[in-house]
């Protein structure tokens, strides 16, 4: 069977890029939860400067459904929903993504992100979480949100 070039595929992202997902997004969040996330207010344009990607956080579920069928970005971004602080919501959001493999390597050896599922009150699975970054600028984002040492 082969693969289509869209389909999600965790194990094309490199073995080093799996552990360090595993450790500071999967496990922080299993042992520290919320805690995990930094309580700074969330400042979608100081991290946009700061990674040089577009951040769009979206308060409706509709709205990041209607955004997704935009033609993306040719850049790096991320858009995502957020139901309760901003840096808890994406952390939580990402940690989700990594942990139920919604995520393969794309053009350029970015990662591209998409997580959905169909919540309690959904008709059918939505879209939180979508879009494309370099490995170098996960991290990046990955260290602002939830700091190291941060969580005992």
């Amino acid at each position: 069977m082969t693969k289509q070039r869209n389909q999600l595929d965790p194990y094309s992202a490199p073995t080093s890029f799996r552990a360090y997902i595993y450790d500071s997004v999967i496990l922080k969040w299993e042992t520290a939860g919320a805690a995990a996330a930094t309580d700074d207010k969330f400042n979608s344009k100081r991290l946009e400067k700061t990674l040089n990607v577009k951040l769009m956080a979206f308060r409706k579920l509709q709205e990041i459904q209607m955004s997704e069928d935009r033609q993306d970005p040719d850049g790096e971004f991320l858009y995502f929903y957020y139901s309760s602080p901003a840096n808890q919501s994406l952390f939580k959001t990402l940690r989700n993504t990594f942990a139920h493999g919604h995520y393969r390597i794309g053009k350029r050896r970015w990662i591209v992100l998409k997580h959905k599922f169909k919540g309690p009150r959904d008709k059918h699975e939505m879209v939180r979480l979508y879009g494309q970054m370099s490995i170098a600028k996960i991290k990046q984002l990955i260290s602002a949100l939830a700091p190291v040492g941060e969580v005992g």
